[in-house]
C-alpha cells in the first residue's frame, strides 16, 4: 500500500490525457485536477447513456468525451502524453488488443497507467466488495453485457507485459477510514441488488441469482464492505 499516491499522479508529465472506458468521467477528472502539468483529457467509452452522464457529471472546459471503441481508437499514432485505463480491463472482451491501442497512441517517453481492483489477498470485508462485483457480472454477462470477474495480481500483470513499459512501478492503494457498515453505502448497494434482482428476472437460473444476491445482502449486514485492494502500474513507452 501507499500512503502517498497523490504524489505519485503529480509528478506524472503531460499535457493530453486519453482515459480508456472513462464511464461517467471520474478517474479523467480526478486525473486533471491531481497532475501539477494540468492537462487537457479526452475520455472515450462506447456507451452512450455513460457519456451523457459523463458531460453532466464532469462539467469542465479542459475535458472531453466521445463514443468509441477501445480497441479501434480514432486517434492517430502518439497523440498523448498520458494514457489511463481504470478498474476497467475485467469489462473488456479484448483486454490484449485495447492495451496495443493503448500503446499505440501514446507518444515515446509518455506514461501508461493501469488501475485495477484486484480479488487476491483481500479482508473478509473486502471480499464482499469482490463478490457483489463477480455477482454483477455474472447478470450482466447474462444479458449479453461484457463483465468478467476481478482479476488477480498476476493476470494483471501478465497482460500489462503486452505493453512493453520502461520504467515500471506498481503501488497498492487501499482506502483507508471506510466504515465497513457505512450506513447510505449499505442503503445504496441494497438499491443496486434490488437493480440486479429486477434485471435478472428475465434469466432462467433467476432463482440461483436470486439466492445469491440475498445471501450478498445478508453479508453485507454481518461482515459489512471494504474497497477491494487497488494495483496501480505507471510505466513509460
Amino acid at each position: 500500500m501507499t500512503d502517498n499516491i497523490d504524489q505519485v499522479f503529480k509528478e506524472i508529465p503531460g499535457k493530453r490525457i486519453l482515459d480508456i472506458a472513462t464511464g461517467k468521467g471520474g478517474s479523467l477528472a480526478w486525473l486533471v485536477e491531481t497532475m501539477a502539468s494540468q492537462p487537457k483529457g479526452i475520455g472515450i467509452d462506447n456507451g452512450p447513456r455513460v457519456l451523457e452522464a459523463a458531460k453532466a457529471y464532469v462539467d469542465k472546459p479542459n475535458l472531453q468525451f466521445a463514443r468509441m471503441d477501445a480497441a479501434r481508437l480514432g486517434f492517430s499514432i502518439a497523440t498523448f502524453d498520458v494514457v489511463n485505463i481504470n478498474n476497467s480491463l475485467h469489462h473488456l472482451d479484448n483486454p490484449e488488443e485495447v492495451l496495443r491501442e493503448m500503446y499505440r497512441v501514446l507518444r515515446p517517453g509518455g506514461h501508461c497507467i493501469i488501475s485495477e481492483m484486484v480479488r487476491d489477498g483481500q479482508t473478509d470485508a473486502q471480499l464482499t466488495h469482490v463478490k457483489l462485483h463477480h455477482w454483477w457480472a455474472e447478470i450482466d454477462r447474462s444479458l449479453g453485457i461484457p463483465h468478467y470477474k476481478t482479476l488477480t495480481r498476476e493476470e494483471i500483470m501478465d497482460l500489462a507485459k503486452v505493453l512493453n513499459l520502461s520504467n515500471r512501478q506498481s503501488y497498492e492503494y487501499v482506502a483507508q477510514d471506510h466504515d465497513p457498515f457505512d450506513k447510505a453505502l449499505q442503503e445504496e448497494l441494497n438499491l443496486v441488488i434490488n437493480l440486479y434482482l429486477e434485471r435478472a428476472k428475465k434469466l432462467p437460473h433467476y432463482p440461483e441469482l436470486e439466492t445469491q444476491g440475498e445471501a450478498l445482502r445478508e453479508r453485507l449486514k454481518t461482515i459489512g464492505l471494504a474497497w477491494a485492494t487497488q494495483l496501480i502500474l505507471i510505466g513509460c513507452k
